[in-house]
């Protein structure tokens, strides 16, 4: 809050110079002696002026947020209330992946389907049909092109944290620092908020959250990854909860089509918001 620096008024004291005394007349007629010039009298000094108090410094202020835009703090909270309240989501998305040093992006389109606790689909329609499918439990990556499904426990991936705030999982205020920042992402009215990460982490250096301000919904998230590559997810058509008609028996359980290649691999399998043609996993003969 901007503090107000009070200025004194400096009042200058003049001195005024008295009144002559009216000349005496002598009463002796017969020896009128001259008239005897009146003395006057000393001026009067002007008093001196009172010295210029130094105004004291005000401490500089801290900065302000814009009129009528909410805090950081506040967004967070918003968001995070927001997914906290929803039991079920659905959404078309749209993913772009930037390489910073060549400067390729890759775009990927597809529809995204989640419930609580742990359940997911994301099925990816262009420029390849893919799917990842979780009930919970356990995790499926399935090319369909390449008729082959990778299978692994849940309990043994680390999920972007682009998607895990869809699930309302963690704190963001305990596990960020946030700070708004606009004008890099999103449109005119959204808010901007950047989020680091309170422990160092290698998997990515910030995430920032595009959010809708009339109910705190996310517009868009883009993640940086330790490789300065941006790895962003654009959401639209959003269903929440009962307006979202998906069957759960249907939409979270895959059961491997005739003549496709199960393989369960040691390693970590990618994830939803992976670059296009990163490699899912060893084959390990099954």
């Amino acid at each position: 809050m901007f503090g107000n620096v009070l200025f004194g008024l400096i009042a200058l004291i003049q001195g005024h110079t008295a009144p002559l005394p009216q000349k005496a007349a002598d009463a002796a007629a017969a020896t009128r002696p001259a008239p005897t010039k009146p003395v006057a009298p000393a001026p009067t000094p002007p008093a001196a002026p009172v010295p210029t108090p130094t105004p004291a410094r005000a401490p500089a202020p801290a900065p302000a947020a814009t009129p009528g835009q909410p805090a950081a703090a506040d967004v967070v909270a918003g968001v995070q209330k927001f997914y906290n309240t929803a039991n079920k989501f659905e959404a078309r998305f749209r993913q772009k992946y930037t390489n910073s040093v060549i400067g390729k992006t890759s775009t990927s389109d597809g529809k995204v389907y989640i419930e609580k606790p742990g359940k997911m689909r994301w099925d990816y329609s262009a420029p390849d049909v893919k799917y990842y499918i979780s009930d919970g439990t356990t995790l499926w990556v399935y090319e369909k092109v390449n008729k082959q499904a990778f299978k692994q426990s849940l309990q043994n991936q680390l999920l972007p944290v682009a998607i895990t705030f869809l699930y309302g999982q963690g704190d963001l205020a305990k596990d960020f620092t946030p700070s708004l920042d606009p004008g890099k992402f999103g449109g005119k009215g959204d808010l901007v908020v950047k989020l680091v990460p309170r422990q160092p982490t290698a998997q990515y250096k910030a995430l920032w959250l595009v959010v809708d301000p009339a109910d705190y919904h996310v517009k868009e998230s883009i993640i940086q990854e330790v490789s300065d590559n941006l790895n962003s997810f654009t959401f639209a058509d959003i269903k929440l909860n009962a307006a979202a008609k998906y069957s759960s028996d249907k939409y979270f359980k895959f059961v491997p089509p005739k003549g496709v290649k199960v393989i369960s691999p040691p390693a970590q399998l990618p994830q939803p918001g992976a670059p296009a043609g990163a490699p899912a996993g060893n084959d390990n003969g099954k």
